[in-house]
């Protein structure tokens, strides 16, 4: 749940959404979104399938770990 919350968030943001304008864009109520968006609830098919569009990345990527590394680069050793 906090692997699929982190990279909504990754692709809300380099799409230039906020909660509140991620929430009008799949209908559904900012508060909703604020919950999903922190890894309080989950997101649900349904909602992965619609955020999928409206971000336009598969929703393979929603749900992959590996998105979540790439969306979020640790500094390598020295």
């Amino acid at each position: 749940m906090q692997a699929v919350a982190a990279n909504v968030r990754a692709e809300a943001a380099r799409k230039g959404f906020n909660q509140t304008s991620l929430g009008m864009a799949i209908d559904q109520a900012q508060s909703s979104v604020s919950r999903k968006w922190r890894g309080k609830r989950a997101w649900s098919l349904e909602d992965l399938e619609t955020l999928s569009t409206v971000l336009r990345v598969p929703v393979a990527h929603l749900v992959s770990l590996r998105a979540q590394r790439e969306s979020n680069p640790q500094p390598s050793d020295p």
